[in-house]
């Protein structure tokens, strides 16, 4: 069977569309470039924008759970950590209890509390020697 310029067309056309939906799916890769870019563009500074202003104005506790899912990460500063957040964090007294309970902490490691956010609910974090440790953003998304 010839092939007309049509089918050529045709077949060059369903090729490309092929193509295209690889590519696409390619581009959302984690890693990828567009993944930068939908992290770390314009757009995505309003996003944080907003949802610190939620979390400062209106303790909206889904902001700031949003917040430490795509903000923070483990190796941060108490200072960095309250600077992405909006807020200041309390050094929480009398911890050695919970520490002991939870395994990935030790007795010197300091904990910090944000919140209470409005429906009560209280967020700790862990520093060591003055860096975020046993900080998983998952458990966060999860419960957004």
């Amino acid at each position: 069977m010839d092939a007309t310029p049509i089918r050529l067309a045709a077949r060059s056309l369903l090729i490309c569309c092929c193509l295209s939906g690889i590519a696409c799916e390619t581009l959302r890769a984690p890693g990828s470039t567009a993944d930068w870019f939908a992290r770390h563009g314009k757009g995505r500074d309003r996003e944080v924008a907003s949802h610190r202003e939620q979390w400062q104005t209106r303790r909206d506790g889904m902001a700031l759970k949003w917040l430490l899912a795509t903000q923070v990460s483990n190796g941060m500063t108490v200072d960095e950590v309250d600077s992405k957040l909006g807020d200041t964090a309390e050094r929480e007294e009398g911890t050695r209890e919970f520490k002991q309970k939870v395994e990935g902490l030790r007795i010197d490691d300091v904990l910090f509390r944000y919140g209470p956010a409005r429906d009560g609910e209280v967020f700790y974090l862990a520093f060591r020697e003055g860096k975020l440790v046993n900080f998983d953003p998952k458990k966060f998304a999860a419960k957004m």
